[in-house]
């Protein structure tokens, strides 16, 4: 799947990046969970092998985002969640998105840039408060709303609605929902939406249209 996040996001979400998967790894897990999170992915998290571990992983991947030595590799972790696509993580993934108030390390800011996208691919499967999250985000007001309070260089306060914008438009597109869709074609038909993010939400089409026709597995099995 290209990637559509403009360039200061597709820098600081490099490790976000979904991998076309082994099909013969999307079996079984071939490791532990924490050996998976915790080994260098250079080109991504594998989909089919994040997939893999399933909701019974929910529980430790959650705690693995209040363990301060595993800090670098929450990405990974709220990636992971992402993959598996369980409803059961939505709540957790908010959770920590909101724990933050104040300044946080880079590591932190690229975990919490991924927790739309995460959310998005499971609404995918149809979980309505997912759902209900990622269209909230369209209003650049919703992270009073939902007392989103990190501060990351310039980003704090208003100024939050320009990074999570573009994750949230990614959010619309990977989770397939038609609902995503009328809001992504809604952007392009005000006048008055970002131009510098116009193409993100032509891509997010592109991508929301092929989720819905061929799902997850194909979609990023095959890099389209």
């Amino acid at each position: 799947m290209t990637a559509f996040l403009y360039p200061l996001v597709g820098l600081l979400l490099v490790s976000l990046v979904i991998i076309p998967p082994n099909p013969a790894a999307a079996q079984a897990p071939a490791t532990d969970l924490r050996t998976f999170i915790t080994a260098p992915h250079g080109h991504g998290l594998p989909y089919a092998e994040a997939h893999a571990y399933g909701p019974a992983a929910v529980p430790e991947l959650v705690a693995m985002l209040s363990d301060p030595s595993l800090e670098p590799h929450w990405t990974k972790v709220v990636a992971a969640l992402g993959c598996i696509e369980d409803a059961s993580a939505v709540q957790p993934l908010m959770d920590f998105m909101k724990r933050y108030q104040g300044p946080v390390s880079a590591d932190i800011f690229r975990a919490i840039l991924s927790v739309l996208p995460a959310i998005g691919q499971i609404a995918y499967r149809g979980d309505p408060t997912a759902l209900k999250i990622i269209t909230d985000f369209v209003d650049p007001g919703a992270y009073l709303k939902y007392g989103i309070g990190f501060v990351y260089g310039r980003y704090r306060d208003a100024a939050l609605a320009e990074i999570l914008g573009p994750m949230d438009i990614m959010a619309l597109g990977v989770s397939g929902r038609p609902e995503a869709l009328a809001a992504l074609k809604k952007m392009l038909d005000d006048p008055a939406f970002r131009q510098e993010w116009r193409d993100n939400v032509t891509e997010a089409i592109d991508v929301n249209g092929k989720m819905a026709t061929l799902g997850p597995e194909k979609v990023f099995g095959a890099g389209l």
